[in-house]
């Protein structure tokens, strides 16, 4: 495997862990699925998850690219940078996603959603 895959395969498995010590079901996804490295539901509410290891990401064309191929997501991003031997983090680790997608999830988790179907209620508006 050669050092980049590594590196991402190392972050997508550390955020999987994180989630499921948060109490929620993760996995990784399968390694041919574009734009989705990690899926996660919480409480009912399935979340396709893009995560990025690296110094700069152009966050709104990640976000849009996997909205467009799964109606709605996340992206991780871990931002890093160049140091003597090794490249190391810059600030804590984000994850971003689309207002819409946001309140949708939220109102669905406090059981706020008018017709059980968050995501097609976000495509609806959309």
């Amino acid at each position: 495997m050669n050092k980049p895959k590594a590196k991402g395969t190392a972050r997508e498995t550390w955020l999987v862990k994180k989630f499921i010590a948060a109490g929620f079901e993760a996995k990784r996804a399968p390694n041919n699925m574009a734009s989705r490295d990690v899926d996660v539901e919480f409480g009912g509410f399935a979340m396709p998850v893009e995560v990025k290891d690296r110094g700069q990401l152009n966050l709104h064309e990640t976000l849009k690219e996997i909205n467009s191929r799964y109606g709605l997501g996340a992206v991780v991003w871990h931002r890093t940078k160049p140091a003597a031997r090794k490249r190391v983090p810059v600030g804590p680790t984000l994850i971003a996603m689309d207002v819409d997608h946001f309140i949708a999830m939220v109102q669905y988790l406090i059981g706020g959603h008018d017709d059980g179907d968050a995501r097609a209620r976000v495509e609806r508006e959309r």
